[in-house]
């Protein structure tokens, strides 16, 4: 089982490359032109199975231009997902949060703590995006690992 977790920016994803024993296997920063081969590289080299994303959830928050821009790429995410006939998951903020911390209005500096605290890394991940793809990761790889769990029973 090896996911990717996305975190949608209007210009760039970021993103994290894991594997079931909840190891980095490559993180980063990826511009948009060209974001089907990116993703096609990645299957490819680690085997990947799943993608997950931050999703995009409003809370009476007026909406423009730049918030359409990410709820389109996370549609072209999906619509990938299906042609490929892969697992896709979208999660809000709140939930990645809560499922992280245990605390749904966690702020980002607090997340790469206890990011690094979970994975039992040296250093907290920079830049933030990336560290709030890796949490995506997280929440995704739990999440299928829990609903495997399911079947089996």
């Amino acid at each position: 089982m090896t996911i990717i977790g996305i975190d949608p920016n209007t210009n760039f994803i970021a993103y994290a490359v894991m594997s079931n024993d909840m190891k980095i296997l490559d993180k980063g920063k990826h511009e948009l032109d060209d974001l089907n081969e990116f993703l096609d590289g990645k299957i490819d080299e680690f085997d990947v199975e799943a993608i997950a994303v931050e999703d995009y959830v409003f809370y009476g928050k007026v909406l423009n231009h730049y918030h359409m821009d990410t709820i389109k790429l996370i549609g072209r995410i999906q619509e990938y997902c299906i042609i490929k006939g892969m697992k896709f998951m979208a999660f809000g903020k709140p939930e990645i949060n809560k499922a992280i911390s245990r605390n749904k209005s966690s702020n980002k500096a607090s997340m790469q703590k206890f990011v690094k605290w979970y994975l039992v890394l040296k250093e907290p991940i920079k830049p933030q995006h990336v560290n709030d793809a890796v949490c995506v990761a997280i929440v995704g790889m739990n999440k299928w690992k829990q609903e495997e769990l399911k079947q089996i029973k």
